[in-house]
């Protein structure tokens, strides 16, 4: 009974805990469509405002958007305004004189060109089409101002060097009087001599450099070329150098022709060791940095002016030769050719190629003219007459002037060597300096021969010829190893 009773209380105890639990369930089923039914319920409403608020954005976007393009238009005013203006400011500098105040024309330029940029790059408005022309007309005046205030000061500077200012320069002479003769050690530093103040360089050098800005170098090129190639030509001419011909320096006395090649080789070396190396560091201050265009510069400022120099030069090379001309073309030969290697550095650069090609020219002019002076003198001698021989057989005048003569030439002998190509290739025949010496003592023995055929009594002849010969050997033996 008991068991019995404590299975029905726990069957009711079940039952009742499974009537709470479907009680749970229904409240909890219940809860859920509710909640169902609010979120739903949100879904539509979230639905309903974004429809009402997105006509608010668009119009909140769109003034954003209005905002931003009003601004940039406005920035862009602001610079169209800001560069008008600088032009209106420049046109009262530009159209005044640049002598005034350089720097501050040239700042305005930059102002012009930076306009010119910007209204190139910003076709936004006739306004600026309308400045962007009247910049250009700004800097076409600006750049022909700049080139009258570079002539100005270039001219003005140019002065041609005064003889005792080079005579300064070179440690060998401190006077006019020691110009003729004396001559430079090639060992001392030379300084170079001051073409134009340093005071007016910087100013050149700012104008030279904004011509290539505004495009306008070519002619200041002619300007310095015309200026500085007038202002070394006249340098020159105080020395005495002028551009002359051979028919010219035919026509001079002997005495006087001596006096000028002593003269012109003094005048080429102030020229090659002293002003053309002027010219090129003036050259290289003005126009810093620009090799090309200064270098055509200097080519340009010198040429006509080496040409003078040469030409003397050249007219004694194309001159009436005679045996004692061979001396003073090898004086200059020598002289010339010691200064060559100084003519290649300071005419270095393929705009001064024809430069050194003039210098170069005139070292082949001269050793052309030498050897067919040394040619010609062989030459002579077959065709001197046979007649005037000594009555007693001695020696007779030409024998002891060709024994002089060569004699002298042996002084020259390593410039004698180069004018005649030696070389040491050792096969065994006469290099042309041996063959010419030889050729011109052969030429005294057929004349030599000649002569003493004059003689009546033979044997005087004979005797005639021994002392001839005799002084000939005499007279050069020493000198025949150092040939060969």
């Amino acid at each position: 009974m008991e068991r019995a009773a404590a299975a029905a209380a726990e069957t009711a105890l079940l039952r009742e805990k499974a009537s709470l639990l479907r009680e749970s369930m229904r409240r909890s089923e219940a809860v859920r469509e509710g909640s169902a039914a609010a979120v739903d319920s949100i879904g539509r409403r979230m639905a309903a405002v974004d429809e009402a608020v997105r006509p608010a954005q668009a119009r909140t976007w769109s003034a954003y958007s209005a905002h931003d393009n009003v601004a940039r238009s406005l920035r862009a005013v602001e610079a169209v305004v800001r560069h008008l203006d600088a032009v209106r400011e420049a046109e009262s500098v530009i159209l005044e004189s640049a002598s005034k105040g350089l720097t501050g024309y040239l700042d305005t330029v930059d102002k012009l060109k930076s306009a010119e940029d910007f209204f190139t790059s910003n076709r936004i408005c006739k306004a600026g089409d309308d400045a962007l022309k009247r910049v250009d007309e700004l800097l076409h005046k600006a750049a022909a101002e700049l080139e009258n205030e570079f002539s100005r000061v270039l001219s003005e500077c140019s002065k041609p060097v005064e003889l005792e200012q080079l005579l300064k320069c070179l440690p060998s002479c401190s006077s006019a009087k020691d110009s003729a003769e004396s001559q430079p050690n090639p060992g001392a530093v030379l300084s170079l001599p001051t073409l134009i103040e340093p005071r007016y360089v910087p100013r050149l050098s700012k104008l030279a450099q904004k011509s290539l800005q505004l495009g306008c170098h070519k002619q200041f090129v002619k300007i310095y070329r015309d200026i500085r190639s007038s202002t070394l030509e006249l340098t020159l001419k105080q020395l005495g150098v002028e551009y002359v011909t051979a028919e010219e320096v035919q026509t001079a006395q002997a005495e006087s022709r001596n006096a000028k090649i002593t003269h012109w080789i003094r005048c080429l070396q102030i020229a090659v060791k002293l002003l053309f190396p002027s010219e090129r560091a003036l050259c290289d201050q003005i126009f810093e940095g620009k090799h090309a265009w200064k270098d055509h510069c200097f080519a340009a400022a010198t040429s006509k002016s080496l040409l003078n120099l040469l030409s003397f030069g050249q007219a004694i090379s194309k001159s009436k030769t005679s045996p004692d001309k061979v001396f003073l073309l090898l004086d200059m030969f020598d002289r010339t050719l010691e200064l060559q290697s100084e003519v290649e550095a300071v005419f270095a650069g393929d705009e001064c190629a024809e430069n050194r090609k003039s210098a170069s020219t005139l070292v082949k002019c001269l050793a052309q003219a030498a050897k067919k002076t040394l040619i010609d003198f062989k030459d002579s001698i077959v065709k001197e007459p046979p007649k005037n021989t000594s009555t007693d057989g001695d020696v007779h005048p030409l024998t002891s002037y060709v024994g002089n003569y060569i004699k002298y030439l042996m002084d020259y002998l390593s410039s004698l060597k180069l004018i005649f190509q030696e070389s040491s290739n050792g096969d065994g025949t006469k290099s042309g300096l041996v063959s010419e010496i030889s050729g011109i003592i052969h030429a005294v023995e057929t004349n030599l021969d000649v002569k003493a055929k004059q003689y009546k009594d033979h044997a005087l002849g004979i005797l005639f010829l021994m002392n001839n010969i005799n002084y000939i050997v005499r007279s050069i033996r020493r000198y025949i190893q150092s040939i060969q």
